[in-house]
């Protein structure tokens, strides 16, 4: 008999199924995907490309905004992640054959991203479309001169899908960087060593989140009170925000709102914070780490609790308590590949408790 899990538009099970996968998923992504995106790379070099644009909705977006440090320190070129409708609606000046645009959809299907896809292609920019399911008709497979097709899924709520995106496009960034000699041949080959050394430390941590979550979902699964979660980040980290914030919404129907971390001090959102309200603070070693200690001070001084994703250079936020996970240390642009597995953990477990619980998800539509 189906059960109410079965029956419901991205099930739990499902979601737990592919956020274990993911090791397995991205290493077969970057081996599939490797001469395309050699080829890619060198394409980009021989047409003069000056900038890039990441087109997405979503988690697309989020991944976008995930990579940006990647490709400006890794190709060396400016990038700017455009959020699908917005461009579709506005558009942005200038762009020609000195751009490349890669708008990205997952699940490919209907929406306003592919408005964005049809604006791009008229603008003279070198297109390349990004989805993970090639059905006769999705555009973006379609109508780019080139289409990418990691092949992740989804049937859950979106979790391998963007780490194969966030792992497929770092390697883009390294590769341009590459092949435009932003990078030395050396440091190229240490970076794509680096890369695909991360689904063995994906492994680890998602194993490693499993009781970590479980433990938290239930201090918070408290039906008496409704837990509001800001989401922190700075840099590629503020993108890992932004998909906290989506996985609270996607699975545990709870209020995520994610913010860059000087945001959180500059508009005072600290004196909204109440005790029982939740700081979920994405803490990597990089430029931010003062500003993200900062913050850890201001959360545990004012009382409200603070959930730290940290890596092993920390001592200082972990001191001032909460319940911080540790990731083992990465460069800054690919952290996002560690810190996002935790989160895909607790947005499970936090699921799992209040259907546990006696809450009711939505079911699919007929």
């Amino acid at each position: 008999m189906p059960t109410q899990d079965d029956q419901s538009m991205m099930p739990i099970a499902a979601t737990r199924a592919e956020v274990a996968a993911q090791p397995q998923t991205i290493t077969r992504v970057l081996d599939d995907q490797r001469a395309t995106i050699k080829s890619l790379a060198q394409t980009l070099v021989e047409r003069q490309t000056r900038e890039l644009i990441l087109v997405g909705s979503g988690d697309s977006w989020f991944a976008s905004l995930a990579c940006r440090l990647a490709f400006e320190l890794y190709a060396g070129l400016p990038v700017e992640p455009l959020q699908a409708y917005e461009y579709a609606a506005y558009g942005r000046p200038s762009l020609g054959p000195t751009t490349a645009a890669l708008v990205i959809s997952s699940s490919g299907r209907p929406t306003t991203t592919w408005d964005a896809l049809d604006r791009v292609l008229a603008t003279g920019a070198y297109v390349v479309g990004i989805t993970d399911n090639p059905y006769a008709g999705n555009p973006f497979h379609e109508k780019p001169p080139l289409s990418i097709v990691p092949g992740a899924s989804k049937k859950g709520w979106p979790a391998q899908t963007t780490t194969a995106t966030i792992a497929l496009l770092i390697d883009l960034a390294i590769e341009i960087g590459r092949s435009r000699n932003h990078l030395a041949p050396a440091e190229a080959d240490q970076l794509s060593a680096q890369l695909r050394d991360m689904p063995s430390k994906i492994l680890k941590a998602v194993d490693n989140a499993q009781t970590w979550a479980e433990d938290l979902a239930q201090e918070l699964n408290d039906h008496l009170v409704r837990h509001v979660y800001t989401c922190v980040g700075g840099g590629p980290s503020l993108g890992v925000a932004y998909v906290a914030a989506a996985l609270l919404a996607e699975g545990p129907q709870e209020l995520g709102l994610a913010l860059p971390v000087e945001e959180f001090h500059h508009g005072l959102r600290i004196a909204t914070l109440r005790p029982d309200d939740v700081v979920l603070l994405i803490a990597p070693t990089g430029q931010v780490s003062r500003r993200n200690l900062e913050t850890a001070q201001s959360v545990t001084t004012w009382g409200a609790r603070l959930i730290a994703i940290v890596d092993d250079q920390d001592t200082a936020i972990r001191a001032l308590g909460g319940t911080p996970f540790v990731i083992p240390s990465v460069p800054e642009p690919m952290s996002p590949l560690l810190t996002l597995p935790p989160l895909h953990r607790l947005s499970i477990e936090l699921a799992t408790a209040k259907v546990a619980g006696g809450y009711t998800r939505p079911q699919s539509v007929p």
